[in-house]
């Protein structure tokens, strides 16, 4: 049986600020399809590990290789049957929508221009799976691309998408709204035809919709899609940023502490839907205190302290090692 593949392979990454290191020579790998769980005390380098993945810090050396799923334009989070196919031609006299949608080329070509740079899996001569492209799932890169260095939008459309310890909703949206921006991030209608009212435009907007009320109905919240954030429930709005960052429609998804504030019973659903997410083909990369969920989720736990890898193994090996419970679990 071939090795698992690998999604996401860290290596050498030091991070300082002046002369503070937060991340110090740490080194990862996380397998396709697969939940790998970041753990250590308060400070260890654990959302500077996320913030250099994700674009928003430049480290001083190392690598994060990453091998991307191609994803093109918005597509339905449920499973949908194959589209009708378009005609090709209209009545005489009228304009079909292919040739409609022509009228806004002009005007979007810089942006399709622009597309290999924001993270298209073509970009860097990236090869996709022949496999895959036959019909066998979706095209994975044979080779990885490099994160670093890149920015937080690009990193998103390359399909790395993440949640945050501080939930960053935008509160005066509805619920509906804020999994449309994260829906958006694959539109692929650029800013030139978005002006027009062309026929493509409608498409991808309604499609859009539907998406994320796919996505809504997934994390338990298509009731509340009329609600403003804010007023949502603490838990209610952890499941609503999961949802936004599906909505960019990730094969590697970044959860900051989901569970942090979370009452028993909202820790139990926040391990099934973990596991739905993982049961999609989305790999996961969290950070979490709790114990007993990382142990649920879970397939290889990472320990940083001091912003070095103390020990990597599964949730029962990390538990038992004397080194992890110094320094994080306790003695008690």
């Amino acid at each position: 049986m071939p090795p698992p593949r690998p999604i996401l392979d860290v290596a050498g990454l030091t991070l300082r600020f002046g002369g503070l290191t937060s991340l110090d020579d740490v080194s990862l790998r996380h397998h396709r399809g697969s939940v790998l769980a970041v753990i250590g005390p308060n400070g260890a380098g654990k959302t500077s590990l996320f913030n250099c993945l994700t674009g928003a810090y430049r480290p001083r050396r190392g690598s994060a290789h990453f091998w991307p799923t191609h994803v093109r334009g918005v597509t339905p989070w449920a499973p949908a049957a194959a589209p009708a196919r378009r005609p090709r031609a209209g009545p005489a006299g009228r304009r079909t929508d292919a040739a409609t949608d022509a009228a806004g080329e002009a005007m979007d070509g810089q942006a399709a221009r622009g597309e290999a740079e924001d993270g298209e899996i073509e970009d860097g001569g990236i090869v996709e799976d022949e496999a895959a492209g036959r019909g066998a799932g979706p095209a994975v890169a044979r080779r990885p691309v490099e994160l670093f260095g890149r920015s937080p939008h690009a990193v998103a459309r390359l399909g790395v998408a993440r949640t945050f310890q501080n939930i960053r909703l935008f509160g005066d949206l509805t619920a509906l709204d804020n999994v449309r921006v994260g829906v958006e991030v694959r539109a692929r209608v650029g800013a030139g035809r978005a002006l027009l009212p062309l026929p493509r435009v409608r498409r991808e907007a309604a499609a859009v919709t539907s998406t994320a009320w796919e996505l809504l109905d997934f994390v338990g919240l298509a009731d509340r899609a009329g609600q403003p954030a804010a007023g949502l429930p603490y838990g209610a709005q952890r499941r609503l940023e999961i949802a936004r960052a599906l909505g960019t429609r990730p094969s590697l998804l970044l959860l900051d502490e989901p569970a942090a504030g979370a009452t028993a019973a909202e820790r139990r659903d926040l391990v099934d839907l973990i596991g739905q997410i993982r049961a999609r083909g989305i790999s996961v990369l969290l950070i979490e205190h709790d114990m007993r969920l990382v142990s649920a989720v879970a397939d290889t736990v990472v320990v940083l302290a001091f912003g070095k890898v103390i020990a990597t193994g599964t949730p029962a090996e990390v538990r038992a090692d004397p080194a992890v419970i110094g320094a994080y679990l306790g003695t008690g």
